[in-house]
């Protein structure tokens, strides 16, 4: 993370970290709880976004950063919302399926490095590899 705050804007290094902050959340919690509240939000939109939960201040990190040309405008912001905030479920979903044995973090830094590849912009563009640890 300390390499791209060095070479990138702040925006996208702040929701880097922002990210990275939730996994031990998640962690903390284990995979049974987790695995719980996942059926939960399944069942009921409120648990599936509560208010102020992660996807609110992903959509407005990925809107501003947006807005400042820092992601491909070839992508719309709803489509990066949707594709950096369902990899997250979806690394937490393996998670609880693989009853918390597989590395969460590491798979979930590894997804989230292939997506911000491809949704940079190509004028800001230093490969994301290795920077969400």
């Amino acid at each position: 993370i300390n390499q791209y705050m060095k070479n990138k804007s702040f925006i996208i290094s702040d929701l880097i970290y922002r990210l990275s902050c939730t996994l031990p959340f998640i962690l903390r919690y284990g995979y049974k709880f987790v695995r719980y509240f996942l059926l939960l939000s399944l069942k009921n939109e409120l648990f599936a976004a509560p208010p102020g939960a992660i996807d609110t201040f992903l959509k407005v990190y990925i809107t501003e950063a947006f807005d400042k040309g820092e992601f491909d405008p070839k992508y719309t912001v709803d489509y990066i919302y949707r594709a950096l905030y369902s990899s997250l479920r979806g690394a937490t979903f393996d998670w609880c399926l693989n009853s918390g044995q597989n590395d969460l973090r590491s798979a979930y830094s590894s997804t989230l490095n292939i997506l911000l590849d491809e949704f940079i912009n190509s004028k800001n563009k230093t490969p994301a590899k290795n920077l969400v640890q």
